[in-house]
């Protein structure tokens, strides 16, 4: 049996009372609104009084409705109204957490986005230790004004004049190792690349996943490179190479350095034959090693990321570094021809940085680079990969072998960088041979010695 409806004084509001539920002493009260809409009546629950229903809600509900009838404007129905006050519930919501989320991000450190820099890095960079290193090391706790850290400035305080001191201060610098006086000029704009890095990542990374469009940092990079007034203005870089070693010198070199290391070595003795880069050498497995070829995969080991190449590549060595292969394969406990030499190591390789300091260590001992102050004539361990390549130039190996043999992306990396070293190299092995020629005694055949 359908239960009466009752009407009210107010227009539309009207009720109808359950068979059995109390509310007082008077039955509970289901309110409602009837009204016309497009000349058809509906009935729209409002709801029941124990459920917190109420005759006023009913009026204000009403009242709206006939105002947007009269107006020809918004909900014409209760359902219309309830969605559209959704609606904007939830458009509130949302504003408030687009402020809550922008009022973040005003305060963000560059402390706090370099450590989130620095999670992504991890997991993205083979070059992660070396972000994590120059971050703590030359970019947080330069001292910007009053004593004020730069790790500690908010993102939205750092300005391109902030950036400049910064590389003033880095080009005044002087590094914790090495000859310098001061960092190089290479380094310095490796630093900057680094800082203007973690800002190009806080403008792509969304400081709460749920809400995209709600950066890190939201702003113009201060760390920008340009050569005009806005922005960092960089030093010029002159550090391409110039040295190469000759026989008499690889062969001093090379004699102490198996007394030094037989690690050092052999690594050495590889770079030398091969032009490989160190990363690659101290990765190589025996797996990666063809002796009947006299070849040997350049790859990237699985779990790491991507060589500096980006590609696999085949490298021929000769009868110059196969002993040291055959011992090293002989000798070697596991799969890596240099294992790392303390547990403690980051990677079951050698780290690279022991081989470095290694090779400046047993240069300085046989004099290598006396009386050399530019960087530029300074030998290195990469001093080996110029040295293959200007040796294989001057033997008469065309570019595009050089090229495949080195691992270069483009050719006029491999022209550019060692083609004019090939002349002087041809001149000053022609000098050194007269030199030695002069301490041979010649005499004509039957001439008493």
């Amino acid at each position: 049996m359908k239960r009466k409806r009752h009407t009210t004084d107010a227009p539309w509001v009207c009720y109808r009372e359950h068979e059995t539920r109390r509310n007082g002493p008077r039955p509970e009260r289901y309110w409602m609104l009837r009204h016309s809409v497009d000349g058809r009546q509906v009935e729209e629950g409002v709801g029941w009084e124990n459920a917190g229903a109420t005759f006023e809600e009913a009026c204000d509900y009403a009242k709206q409705l006939r105002e947007n009838k009269r107006s020809g404007k918004g909900p014409r129905t209760l359902k219309e109204l309830r969605e559209d006050a959704e609606i904007q519930r939830h458009e509130r919501a949302e504003a408030r957490k687009a402020k809550r989320l922008a009022d973040m991000q005003a305060e963000i450190t560059l402390d706090v986005a370099s450590d989130r820099f620095l999670k992504w890095s991890r997991n993205n960079k083979k070059t992660f230790s070396d972000d994590e290193r120059n971050l703590d090391l030359h970019i947080r706790p330069h001292i910007v004004d009053k004593g004020v850290r730069l790790g500690a400035m908010r993102l939205a305080e750092i300005s391109p004049e902030v950036v400049n001191g910064l590389k003033n201060a880095l080009e005044r610098k002087k590094p914790l190792r090495g000859n310098r006086a001061t960092l190089s000029p290479a380094t310095v704009i490796h630093v900057i690349g680094l800082l203007r890095e973690v800002f190009n990542y806080a403008a792509a990374t969304a400081i709460d996943p749920s809400v995209p469009d709600v950066p890190i940092f939201s702003g113009t990079n201060p760390a920008m490179f340009t050569k005009f007034t806005l922005g960092t203005k960089l030093p010029k870089v002159r550090n391409t190479a110039k040295r190469v070693l000759f026989p008499d010198e690889i062969k001093r070199y090379l004699v102490a350095a198996w007394t030094y290391s037989k690690d050092q070595h052999d690594a050495d003795v590889i770079a030398w034959d091969t032009g490989m880069r160190l990363g690659e050498i101290v990765r190589l497995r025996g797996e990666y090693v063809r002796i009947k070829g006299r070849t040997i995969y350049v790859m990237t080991p699985e779990g790491e990321t991507d060589s500096k190449s980006g590609e696999t590549r085949l490298v021929q060595f000769t009868d110059a570094s196969l002993p040291v292969i055959l011992r090293r394969m002989a000798k070697a406990a596991g799969p890596w021809l240099f294992p790392a030499s303390r547990r403690t190591n980051a990677t079951p390789y050698r780290n690279t940085d022991s081989v470095t300091r290694g090779f400046a260590r047993v240069a300085a001992k046989v004099g290598l680079n006396k009386d050399i102050n530019d960087q530029r004539l300074r030998a290195t361990f990469k001093t080996w990969r110029a040295t293959y390549a200007v040796r294989m130039l001057a033997a008469g190996m065309d570019l595009r072998t050089l090229q495949l043999q080195l691992g270069h992306a483009d050719i006029s990396t491999t022209s550019s960088r060692y083609l004019p070293l090939v002349e002087a190299y041809q001149r000053e092995a022609v000098a050194r041979a007269a030199e030695r020629a002069k301490v041979l005694q010649f005499t004509r055949q039957g001439d008493a010695p």
